[in-house]
């Protein structure tokens, strides 16, 4: 905040009129490993990361931490199966990054040279600098670095007042001549903004289109025409629609009049989606939803018929986010659902209810069969390129499960929190399907889904592939882990690099047994377990080591872990990057009798704390940030006492 205020004040020294570019020495997403890479790929549809950063001029010092920074910020957030990090919160990340690191001078960051990266060139200002001048400041670096401007994302509480400056006919500076060439805008607001058509018109080619407002959509959509739509967004490839009061006659009016094939679609918290497909015939649908590869549809109350439906018309998904959507129990039983293949059968066991000829059964019974496989054929054209599948709190049964699952031959990321059919999924007769579906998931996450000990067990023999899973409020994982005690442990567990053990209770027995196996962990949150003082208390410190030494995250929030025992612990986490010990009452007292040295050695390479909660005195907090003056941000990170 120290910075931002410092940037809004008038008195900011006076910049070099001839600026050194500032080239990074060395690219952080060079060095992330290639599953990193995937994820932000597919999370960002292919486009590009937002490359515009607030930057001073950097020292080569300043390019190399900001580099190590950053790739620990995708190595940490990106990996984790839920919740992925959303656009803004990585913008929000990497500029609080920079006010820490360089004080308050704007400057333009290339941030990646890959081409994944390049093609999103995007403005991002917090809402409290998001005046006109800094937005001519940001769009003349964009000009003197001789990179395309792209991309604008707005959502300040003046809006009004900055678009009427943007939109004013005898503007003439930079954001005015860069507004006509804008691609990707970004607009979250409360309010209604009289000239937001205007300022659509002066955008001759949008291609992402996201708006979060409640008030603004309805009013938008009816106050223009067909012919108006048309030209607005003929062009789109990404619309987002969470949060808004549109009305279905208009969202269905808005989709068809993109002319290019739409790439991702949101429409979260979007109760306009349960009519859409009154206004929209089964072409239609098919022409809009058919080249959709990423499909949101969250937090939104339809019914599986209605669902139905509009999958029904997906050919090309990769990424579909059905979670919060409590009302589709029976999704799989609609999909199998045809007219033609109803009337076949009826027709086809006419006979017997005496009201068709052999004849003509015979025909309809061969035609039925040709009929199943072609059925059968499209729905698994529904969902057979699906990577990443979201089904939390969708309150799918079994046979849900089972039947979407098993047309999923290419799900790697899979949610299944608070989904309460997945022991009987598994555990059923038919479950061997369900398990091969599966085998090749490498991101699996089941917290409060009640999952039996046979499903359980069943996962961690057959799952090879899995690497990131999650167990929170899993109550029976003591008993799951006991059933491979005599197994080699690195067998079973040894795949893992992120487990959540939250909220499980397991033992200390257990809870050891499964650590000397991951020896590949590299993210464990065991909030709430309260046997870790136990575990580490009647380990030597080698042994500790060896089973937290190669740990980078590390969560014991809430674990009421003794102060004897956080003495013992932290110096064996010699891979430690981000530790969490919120409602953690012994801190202080584990500092205090801690030395300067010992802290320092402990935090020399951690990035990212958490206190929150714990009591920290005022003379232990002094103490640590004395000892690692890089742990900055008192607020998030709770050091203040």
């Amino acid at each position: 905040m120290y910075y931002i205020l410092n940037l809004l004040r008038d008195n900011s020294p006076p910049q070099d009129p001839n600026p050194t570019p500032v080239v990074l020495m060395d690219n952080p997403l060079r060095r992330c490993p290639q599953d990193v890479l995937e994820v932000i790929y597919s999370f960002l549809d292919g486009k590009s990361l937002l490359t515009f950063r607030l930057v001073q001029k950097m020292s080569p010092e300043q390019q190399r931490r900001y580099s190590r920074d950053l790739n620990q910020y995708f190595q940490l957030n990106l990996l984790k199966p839920e919740p992925y990090p959303s656009p803004f919160q990585i913008l929000a990340y990497t500029s609080k990054l920079v006010y820490s690191m360089l004080g308050y001078e704007m400057y333009h960051f290339p941030l990646a040279t890959s081409p994944i990266f390049d093609a999103f060139n995007t403005i991002h200002l917090p809402k409290q600098l998001q005046t006109l001048q800094n937005l001519n400041r940001a769009a003349q670096l964009f000009e003197e670095q001789k990179r395309p401007f792209k991309g604008l994302n707005l959502e300040a509480d003046h809006l009004n007042s900055l678009i009427n400056d943007l939109l004013s006919p005898e503007a003439d500076h930079p954001m005015a001549k860069a507004l006509p060439d804008i691609e990707h805008l970004y607009l979250r607001t409360d309010k209604q903004i009289e000239k937001f058509p205007a300022l659509l018109k002066k955008i001759k080619s949008l291609k992402t289109f996201v708006l979060s407002s409640y008030l603004l959509m309805r009013h938008l959509i009816d106050s223009m025409t067909d012919k108006q739509l048309g030209k607005r967004f003929h062009a789109l490839e990404s619309l987002g629609l969470p949060n808004t009061n549109i009305d279905p006659r208009s969202l269905a009016r808005l989709l068809k009049s993109i002319e290019t094939p739409l790439k991702s679609l949101y429409l979260s918290e979007c109760e306009a989606v349960y009519s859409l497909p009154q206004h929209l015939n089964n072409e239609e649908i098919c022409h809009i939803f058919g080249p959709i590869e990423d499909l949101k549809l969250e937090n939104i109350t339809i019914s599986p018929k209605i669902l139905a439906s509009i999958l029904k018309g997906c050919r090309s998904l990769r990424r579909l986010s059905l979670a919060n959507c409590s009302h589709i129990t029976g999704l799989f039983n609609e999909l199998s659902k045809d007219n033609k293949l109803e009337q076949l059968a009826r027709i086809a066991h006419g006979p017997f209810e005496k009201r068709y000829t052999f004849e003509e059964s015979e025909t309809a019974l061969k035609n039925l069969l040709l009929f199943q496989k072609e059925h059968q054929a499209r729905l698994h054209a529904i969902f057979k390129n699906i990577r990443d599948l979201n089904l939390r709190v969708t309150a799918l049964n079994s046979d849900d499960l089972k039947g979407i699952l098993s047309l999923c031959s290419s799900v790697i990321h899979l949610n299944l929190i608070g989904c309460l059919g997945i022991s009987n999924a598994i555990d059923s007769q038919s479950g061997d399907k369900f398990i091969l579906a599966i085998r090749k998931i490498e991101t699996l996450n089941l917290a409060i889904s009640e999952i039996s000990m046979t499903a359980l067990d069943t996962i961690f023999r057959e799952c090879h592939s899995l690497r990131r899973l999650g167990l929170s409020h899993c109550t029976n994982l003591t008993a799951v882990v006991s059933r491979f005690v005599m197994h080699d442990p690195q067998w079973v567990f040894g795949r893992f690099t992120d487990l959540d053990l939250s909220y499980t209770g397991i033992e200390t027995l257990q809870l050891e047994f499964l650590l000397t196996g991951s020896r590949s962990l590299v993210t464990l949150d065991l909030s709430k377990c309260r046997n870790i003082s136990e575990l580490v208390l009647k380990n030597t410190p080698a042994a500790l080591e060896n089973l937290f030494g190669h740990i980078s995250t590390l969560n014991l929030g809430k674990t009421k872990i003794e102060a004897e025992a956080l003495v013992a612990l932290l110096p064996a986490c010699r891979s430690l990057k981000k530790l969490s010990l919120n409602f953690c009452e012994s801190i202080s007292e584990a500092f205090s009798v801690m030395t300067p040295e010992a802290l320092t050695h402990i935090f020399a390479s951690i990035q990212s704390v958490d206190f929150r909660y714990s009591k920290l005195t005022h003379e232990a907090a002094k103490k640590l940030r004395a000892a690692a003056p890089h742990l900055k941000n008192g607020v998030e990170q709770g050091l203040k006492p």
